[in-house]
């Protein structure tokens, strides 16, 4: 990004200088001699080039962000999936357990109950785990120095 900025903050200082070039070597009748119009020409070619370098790190970064979109275009429709399957498959569920009960159960339906107990200790094992895990990371990190973050980030 810092490249893009560089080159726009110099093609407008080109641009400034090519204006003052031109102000500055016109006749009184506007118009230039052979060696300033080659000299404005040539400064032109330059202000040309600069936004063309531009135009190419503009392609080159919005080719990296498309790149990295798909990935999120692959996140959304795994959601995407994973509701549906909600969607259909709690009813399909529902109906099929209803006739495991029926037959299990001399055809009596025996209603489901929710094992919040289970339920709740997978949750506290869960989050204990995450606590130990996030201290581990918080202590690995700050023994290494700011260089071996920066490359095991990068």
């Amino acid at each position: 990004m810092s490249k893009i900025n560089e080159l726009k903050n110099q093609r407008a200082k080109a641009w400034d200088e090519a204006k003052k070039f031109l102000d500055s070597h016109r006749s009184e009748k506007d118009i230039l001699s052979a060696e300033d119009t080659a000299a404005y020409e040539k400064m032109e070619q330059e202000i040309v080039d600069k936004v063309a370098q531009r135009i190419r790190l503009n392609r080159t970064k919005l080719k990296s962000m498309q790149d990295t979109s798909t990935v999120y275009e692959e996140l959304t429709n795994s959601i995407q999936a994973g509701y549906f399957i909600k969607l259909l498959g709690l009813p399909f569920s529902m109906a099929v357990c209803a006739e495991v009960s029926k037959k299990s159960f001399a055809s009596a339906v025996v209603p489901y109950q929710f094992p919040f107990l289970q339920m709740g200790l997978f949750l506290l094992v869960l989050f204990g785990m995450e606590v130990v895990l996030s201290v581990w990371m918080v202590r690995r990190q700050k023994k290494q120095s700011l260089a071996e973050q920066m490359r095991a980030q990068g």
